[in-house]
């Protein structure tokens, strides 16, 4: 399991990293730690953030977790001496080798000291060639972090994330499963950013009537359809 996928459960690949017991108080309900990693590109030490304990509470309709406390999400490891954000567990010799040369180009160095981990682990995994599915969900988490750490910047990750889910809708790799995951992500992003009619012309022209009321993928998207029509922008929650 890659961090990003331990650190913020996905659509079709859920899972938390620890669920702490429900007796413990808001004030004190998520508790973190500090684990000695190695940076891939260049060996030295760095440190990477992780969870001890929490207490799930729900999932939202982008299905960013719930959490009591703070913080909701944790920032990637990142290099010191380079900015690289390590956003999974490996990388081929053929990547590294790649964002050696990323890392020293001025635009990431300026984008380094404007944006969130998330962010740029999305940029990263660009550069990479990593699917645009994925990438399009680093820039949706990112958008989650910059809800705590940088308000400012929330807007336009989610408009950022909503261009490359629909890049990805658009490629011959939008398929199955992942296909319908992303029009539900990105018909939640359009509700979220006020194109109510968007949203609500995408979640009609999916096919719902195959799946089980009962399903994720089906509660979701009446949700989205049902908050749409009021004109709601909130996250939401099923």
């Amino acid at each position: 399991m890659t961090w990003l996928k331990a650190g913020l459960a996905s659509m079709a690949t859920a899972g938390l990293l620890i669920c702490a017991p429900a007796l413990q108080n808001q004030a004190n309900a998520i508790t973190t730690y500090t684990e000695a990693i190695t940076c891939p590109l260049n060996g030295q030490p760095t440190r990477m953030l992780k969870y001890r304990s929490y207490n799930f509470v729900g999932r939202r309709l982008d299905t960013k977790a719930i959490l009591l406390g703070s913080p909701q999400v944790l920032p990637l490891p990142v290099c010191k001496e380079n900015g690289f954000v390590i956003y999974k567990n490996a990388f081929t010799d053929q990547e590294l080798e790649a964002a050696a040369k990323l890392v020293q180009t001025t635009k990431f160095k300026t984008m380094s000291k404007a944006h969130t981990s998330y962010y740029l682990a999305a940029l990263e995994a660009d550069f990479l060639g990593e699917s645009q599915y994925k990438v399009a969900r680093l820039y949706l988490m990112a958008s989650w972090e910059a809800e705590e750490r940088r308000k400012d910047l929330t807007h336009e990750y989610m408009i950022t994330s909503l261009e490359h889910f629909q890049v990805y809708l658009n490629s011959a790799e939008a398929q199955g499963f992942r296909r319908l995951f992303a029009q539900l992500f990105l018909a939640n992003l359009e509700r979220k950013l006020g194109k109510f009619d968007d949203a609500i012309g995408r979640i009609n022209g999916l096919s719902l009537k195959s799946f089980s009321k009962k399903s994720r993928a089906y509660r979701t998207a009446k949700r989205i359809l049902q908050l749409a029509k009021q004109g709601n922008t909130d996250p939401g929650r099923l």
